[in-house]
């Protein structure tokens, strides 16, 4: 599964990254107003497709191993974003949603191009 925690944190760049008028950005309206249901997003898979491996060092100095799952191109997920404020309109939700897709992403290794996503269906109910 995913955490609800990893599609949140991407949100809240990509809120940060649009900027509303006069000044400012959206990343404390996003921090503050959006939440993701359900807190665990299954994505219909017992074993990632492969494992990425690294060593990064501990505050001693010591390096531990880390598995990082990883999954290849064309997963699909569904989640509920969940909006307690009316000053946003969809147009910016929209915006701020493809920002965190294609600059953050999801997951380990985001800064290396993995966990970007798409928006293929955007309905509000």
């Amino acid at each position: 599964y995913i955490p609800q925690t990893h599609i949140r944190e991407s949100l809240v760049t990509g809120g940060k990254s649009i900027k509303k008028k006069p000044y400012g950005s959206f990343k404390e309206i996003v921090q503050s107003y959006f939440s993701i249901e359900p807190e665990k997003i299954y994505i219909g898979k017992q074993k990632p497709d492969y494992v990425n491996e690294s060593f990064p060092s501990r505050a001693d100095g010591q390096r531990v191993r880390l598995l990082h799952p990883a999954f290849k191109e064309g997963l699909k997920i569904e989640f509920v974003l969940a909006i307690s404020s009316d000053d946003m309109d969809n147009t910016t939700i929209k915006a701020i949603l493809e920002k965190a897709g294609y600059e953050k992403g999801i997951g380990a290794w985001r800064a290396g191009g993995n966990g970007r996503y798409e928006i293929t269906k955007f309905e509000e109910i």
